[in-house]
């Protein structure tokens, strides 16, 4: 009989849109980035099991920023003790010169989750499925 250790499932998914009209360039772009895990159920004892998918990196092409207020980090499912959406913001850019306005240019995300503890949740997983959305826009 074969007994795995553990089941991870990671996914990272990246859609985007534009946000503009056809007569203009293309300021304001719109992001869909998704991660997931999955644990392992609980153990007969009780003992739960945690996940974390791997980090996720996006940076933004050049000469555009991650508009750090428009980024939402949202739980589409989630099972167990624990399920949530981390992210950080890394390599922040001073968009007006001079002014002291930064914005980041690259984002850091992943989806953590902790099997439910106890006898009574033998066999039980737990999950995080996110979505993280959001705008990048051009900078000078």
């Amino acid at each position: 009989m074969l007994y795995k250790k553990a089941l991870f499932l990671c996914l990272i998914s990246v859609s985007f849109s534009a946000v503009a009209t056809a007569q203009t360039n293309v300021d304001q772009v719109g992001f869909d980035l998704k991660a997931e895990c999955t644990t392992r159920g609980t153990d007969w004892d009780g003992t739960g099991h945690g996940c974390t998918s791997d980090p996720q990196t996006y940076t933004a092409p050049s000469g555009y920023v991650i508009v750090k207020d428009s980024v939402q980090a949202l739980e589409n499912s989630g099972a167990g003790r624990r399920h949530n959406c981390p992210v950080e913001f890394r390599d922040d850019v001073e968009i007006i010169k001079g002014v002291g306005i930064y914005q980041p240019r690259t984002m850091i995300m992943y989806a953590e989750a902790q099997s439910p503890g106890g006898m009574s949740s033998a066999g039980k997983r737990g999950w995080a499925r996110c979505s993280f959305v959001g705008f990048i826009t051009k900078y000078q």
